[in-house]
């Protein structure tokens, strides 16, 4: 399974060819496997206390501020199954990746959720970031197939 670790920033401080009294790395440890993620953690949590103990310069700590919980819907949950009916009557190509967003908030109050494309881009958050113009049309068609999904399976459900 793919583990990535997404830099967020770098802050460092000091005048030209001085090193920095101290610095700040905010970064995430992201992956659809959450062993395979905490393993990531668990190497970094030891090369953060090796680096630590092994210099008199540096003191270096490290600080957790939040632990997401991967998972969401299976695939073979009913909204799962909307969406994929309706991207291959559209001809678009399903796209599953790990993501961290809003749905967070749903997912852990067990509500289910999941992302729809509406279309493609390049260049995401950068000064030249562009989203293309003709997947919108199926992009919206989408959206409407999986509100109406939502609004028929709403009508079958038994009464709460």
């Amino acid at each position: 399974p793919k583990v990535s670790i997404i830099i967020g920033t770098i802050e460092a401080v000091s005048g030209y060819n001085v090193p920095p009294a101290s610095g700040l790395l905010r970064f995430e440890i992201r992956g659809s496997d959450a062993d395979e993620v905490r393993r990531v953690e668990a190497q970094l949590m030891e090369a953060i206390d090796w680096f630590g103990r092994g210099s008199d310069a540096a003191s270096i700590r490290i600080e957790m501020i939040a632990h997401r919980q991967g998972g969401g819907l299976s695939q073979d949950h009913d909204l799962v199954t909307a969406a994929r009916e309706a991207m291959m009557a559209l001809e678009v190509e399903p796209k599953t990746d790990p993501s961290i967003s809003e749905l967070a908030a749903l997912i852990d109050r067990r509500i289910p959720a999941l992302t729809l494309g509406i279309t493609s881009g390049a260049n995401r958050n950068s000064p030249r970031e562009s989203i293309e113009l003709a997947p919108i049309f199926d992009g919206l068609a989408q959206l409407i197939a999986m509100l109406h999904f939502m609004d028929r399976f709403e009508e079958e459900e038994p009464a709460r």
